[in-house]
């Protein structure tokens, strides 16, 4: 007997929701240290050592015709994992993959998806030692089966009993979890009618407190009221401008369901829709606590619960081969008259559907070969499966990181954000690029930390004679006198200052560059401005970084005069004693 898709008794829109699920899935362990991925034909172990990069165990399993109907589960200990195909049968693996034994469903007919496990999971169990774990696997219909397990000597499995939902969920179960804190089996299927029990209740999902003995699972009647998520309806910006992408959305409904639910932490959850939306969202409130957007990733993702300060998704890209160009035509020998002209190709079109219309009749009549329609080729279709780690991290974490990365224009807009040091990313920006006026400009010129200026003008070494002079002018003016008497005043707050009104953010470098290339009539206002602000020096009340800056002065002044004759440096040493 042959039971269709459609003949399932499922509800239609469960099993719409589930086809919509990439075919490959991922479980974390409990520990975090160990990742369970799910593939076509088997299922690899990664081990979290290098980033989940590392394979320590596969596990071959036979290729499932219906792969959005399996699961996968991890054991207490992470020693054993438990992997259900689409038919209900379920295969127990060690760390190295392989296989320890098969449990076959009770009963399976293909195609009807009722018999696969809506719900797969260990729980820990104490009453004997020898069995190493409980497993419980609950189909779609309703059905709970608990199998004790044991590894080593005595591998194998055993039946320990059984449990029916069918009485609260006359349509079936649509997904089942259990969390081990409270000892509690979450159940969810389709809404009830029933006015007279909780909210959540209405909405399918329902509590189940375990127990040790008969009759196993007790329903538990307290619940909060649900919220709805804000921001549902959300679509990928990047599919708004995409005519292709937009004619896969043919079912709003279905492409704003929520797909994949998990624990970010107590008081947030993660949740991922079929549109690739992925929010951290509030318990209470459900509110994006990543901002104001989501996180957008390829339809349908799949993600796992956090560990140690986040937790991995699964998405796959899904891309059609191009067709062939007319040119590619041209090249194999097709017919291709080139003809641009827009009125014979819509009279070339309308005789080709006419006869196309022609050659359907003939072929339906006479069902003769040379009449019938031509085959469509094959399109290739290339999956690109991506496996993401997203984690919480602090501003300046993330802001060290983008400049680790070299993504310099993210990194100044985390800057600007969280009032952090742009420093940061000017100082690395300079030290990777050559001394010139461009560097100076671009880089050198934004950095506010006045000792870490100085100490770039003085050390660094640059590649040729005309930077080495464009760097001192620059030191240079940085400490002239209306430096030395904003530093005296405290006005500086350890900034690098250059002279005048000019704001290095408003105006050019080239503006106030060089020495030489100023007027001469601007001499004696410049000299007799330099005497007033000499009168204002009192070096009585300059501290021991202000002495250094006349330090630096007095060494990039010598430095500078190394080519000078002795006499020329014996006035120079005189001019500046005179004036300091």
């Amino acid at each position: 007997l042959y039971f269709s898709p459609s003949s399932s008794t499922l509800p239609p829109g469960l099993v719409r929701l589930a086809t919509k699920q990439v075919n490959w899935q991922l479980v974390l362990a409990s520990n975090g240290k160990l990742l369970a991925v799910v593939q076509d034909q088997c299922v690899e172990i990664r081990s979290a050592k290098d980033d989940f990069g590392s394979i320590i165990g596969k596990c071959q399993v036979p290729k499932d015709p219906n792969p959005h109907w399996r699961r996968v589960a991890w054991s207490h200990d992470c020693a054993l994992l438990a992997y259900a195909d689409s038919t209900g049968t379920v295969r127990v693996f060690d760390l190295m993959g392989s296989e320890l034994f098969v449990i076959p469903p009770a009963m399976s007919f293909p195609g009807d998806f009722s018999y696969a496990a809506a719900g797969l999971m260990f729980l820990e169990y104490t009453a004997s030692a020898q069995w190493s774990a409980e497993l419980l696997v609950i189909t779609y219909s309703g059905q709970l089966k608990s199998y004790l397990v044991s590894v080593g000597t005595n591998q194998g499995f055993q039946e320990n009993h059984t449990f029916s939902f069918s009485a609260h969920y006359s349509n079936g179960i649509t997904t089942a979890i259990y969390h081990p804190g409270h000892r509690l089996l979450l159940v969810g299927g389709c809404e009830s009618g029933d006015i007279d029990v909780s909210r959540a209740s209405r909405c399918g999902i329902t509590a189940w407190r375990v127990l040790s003995g008969s009759p196993h699972y007790k329903g538990v009647t307290s619940y909060e009221d649900d919220i709805t998520a804000p921001g549902f309806d959300e679509i990928n910006p990047e599919w708004k401008t995409s005519l292709e992408k937009r004619k896969k959305i043919k079912d709003k409904e279905q492409y704003q369901s929520l797909l994949d639910v998990s624990w970010w932490s107590e008081t947030a959850l993660i949740l991922a829709r079929c549109s690739g939306a992925l929010t951290v969202s509030s318990v209470r409130t459900l509110k994006n606590l990543l901002g104001k957007s989501c996180e957008w990733f390829e339809p349908s993702p799949r993600v796992t619960s956090a560990h140690d300060g986040g937790f991995l998704s699964l998405e796959c890209e899904v891309k059609l081969a191009h067709k062939r160009s007319r040119l590619e035509s041209s090249v194999t020998g097709e017919e291709d008259d080139g003809e641009d002209d827009s009125d014979s190709d819509e009279e070339s079109s309308a005789k080709a559907r006419y006869f196309g219309y022609v050659k359907q009749g003939l072929y339906y009549v006479t069902e003769m070969e040379r009449f019938a329609p031509p085959r469509k080729r094959p399109r290739t279709v290339i999956k690109n499966y991506r496996l993401v780690s997203l984690r919480s991290t602090t501003p300046e974490e993330l802001y060290q990181r983008k400049i680790d990365n070299e993504e310099y224009g993210e990194a100044l807009s985390l800057a600007q954000a969280y009032g952090l040091d742009s420093d940061l990313v000017y100082q690395r920006q300079w030290r990777k690029s050559t001394v010139s006026i461009a560097s100076i400009q671009d880089y050198l010129s934004k950095i506010k930390k006045r000792s870490w200026v100085l100490h770039e003008c003085v050390e660094r070494v640059p590649e040729n004679v005309d930077a080495a002079k464009e760097l001192l002018k620059y030191g240079l003016k940085g400490t002239d006198l209306e430096a030395l008497i904003a530093i005296g005043d405290g006005e500086d707050q350890g900034r690098f200052i250059l002279p005048g009104d000019l704001d290095l953010d408003d105006a050019p470098y080239e503006d106030f560059l060089s020495v030489e290339e100023e007027m001469e009539q601007r001499k004696e206002r410049e000299a007799k401005k330099r005497q007033e602000l000499l009168k204002k020096v009192e070096f009585s009340k300059y501290s021991h970084k202000a002495h250094e800056e006349v330090k630096f002065s007095g060494r990039v002044l010598g430095d500078s005069t190394d080519g000078k004759g002795e006499k020329e440096r014996e006035t120079d040493k005189e001019k500046r004693e005179k004036e300091v």
